[in-house]
């Protein structure tokens, strides 16, 4: 039986962003500003008897086109030139005098018009924002997928570019080993074949990041990487965390946490949550515990090659005979060189408490100089 990391959900499912919230006014300074410049349109049609020229509405157009490359919806934007205009107008017929009602009549017109046509030149240039936003280079399940990683405002993109926000996102980091020369190109393809598109994928040099809508059963998560591993030639070990839209930056470092202390104990290829790696985990934090974990190792600084033969024996799982023939050692020597062990450090590794303590400074100790090594790059 599956088991859901919270509720069951297909692997496929996708949450939708509810109804679009009522545009928000503008705030008492863009209010303001938005006003002024309405009423100058307007005084000067009035004055003119005629609509602006083209280069008159330049202002407009910048306002807008600015609106569409920051993702704010379209409603919104023309609800906040509407009532701008609104204002303007009301201000211009409560101050100006015609002569007659005829002369009122034909003002009114005038300012309709004008309306009409300023709302024409903000939807003209929204659209040709929207186009700036598009062939900027990135793909907009790019910008989605950056704006979710990094905080920012995903449902505004996803509205902008007709995308589709999800409550929640299993973040999983992925780490891809090519089993032979030129194998792993088709990764991305066999993960939209088994997740879906549009798949939101963030790429680097050294992991994959994606980003799975709802809450997908761990199980399908799982066999479904196996499929891609299979099909793309790599050996791929990957780590998840689930959270909602607020919490994915947080999710994905902790995704990169548990994904080098799975490199570090030599995990297999495989799906790994915080409950595979809670110890590791915990034993990295910042702590008095770890402080002394790391000081257990201090008498092994001047002696490396019982460092180099202590680490490659937990590797193997406690199995000396497999140590020797990695480390071209007989087995006598391993058993030598583990005594020393005991001798300087106080912990005897083969003994479980003993074994457990140097594995446990070995992972706190690993994990500190590989993100030392990270940040250093």
């Amino acid at each position: 039986m599956s088991t859901p990391l919270q509720e069951s959900r297909p692997v496929h499912a996708r949450t939708h962003v509810g109804p679009a919230r009522s545009p928000r006014p503008a705030d008492g300074t863009e209010a303001h500003a938005d006003v002024e410049l309405f009423l100058r349109l307007g005084a000067t049609t009035l004055r003119e008897g005629r609509l602006p020229e083209g280069e008159d509405f330049g202002p407009i157009r910048t306002l807008a086109g600015d609106c569409a490359r920051a993702g704010q919806p379209i409603e919104q934007v023309l609800a906040r030139t509407h009532q701008a205009m609104a204002a303007a107008h009301a201000l211009i017929l409560d101050r100006s005098v015609a002569p007659d009602f005829a002369a009122s009549m034909a003002q009114e017109r005038l300012l309709l018009a004008l309306s009409e046509h300023a709302s024409l030149v903000v939807a003209t240039a929204y659209v040709a924002g929207c186009g700036a936003v598009r062939s900027g280079g990135e793909a907009p399940t790019d910008t989605l997928t950056r704006a979710l990683l990094t905080g920012g405002d995903a449902e505004a993109i996803a509205r902008l570019h007709g995308l589709v926000v999800a409550e929640q996102y299993l973040v999983v980091q992925l780490a891809a080993t090519s089993r032979t020369p030129g194998a792993g190109r088709g990764i991305e393809s066999a993960l939209t074949a088994q997740f879906g598109s549009p798949l939101l994928l963030s790429r680097s040099a050294s992991h994959l990041i994606l980003l799975l809508p709802g809450v997908p059963m761990w199980d399908e998560v799982t066999e479904a990487l196996e499929f891609v591993s299979g099909a793309a030639g790599v050996d791929i070990r990957a780590t998840a965390i689930q959270a909602r839209i607020g919490e994915i930056p947080a999710a994905a470092e902790q995704a990169r946490e548990l994904s080098l202390l799975a490199q570090m104990g030599r995990r297999g290829p495989g799906l790994y949550g915080m409950a595979d790696l809670a110890l590791e985990y915990q034993l990295t934090r910042p702590s008095e515990g770890r402080d002394h974990l790391l000081d257990v190792l201090t008498p092994l600084a001047a002696a490396p090659e019982l460092l180099e033969t202590l680490t490659v024996y937990i590797g193997h799982e406690a199995n000396r005979r497999r140590a020797a023939k990695d480390l071209y050692l007989h087995v006598n020597t391993v058993d030598y060189r583990l005594k020393r062990v005991a001798q300087m450090t106080g912990h005897d590794p083969t003994r479980p408490s003993g074994l457990w303590t140097l594995q446990a400074a070995l992972a706190a100790r690993d994990y500190l100089a590989t993100t030392a090594r990270s940040e250093a790059a």
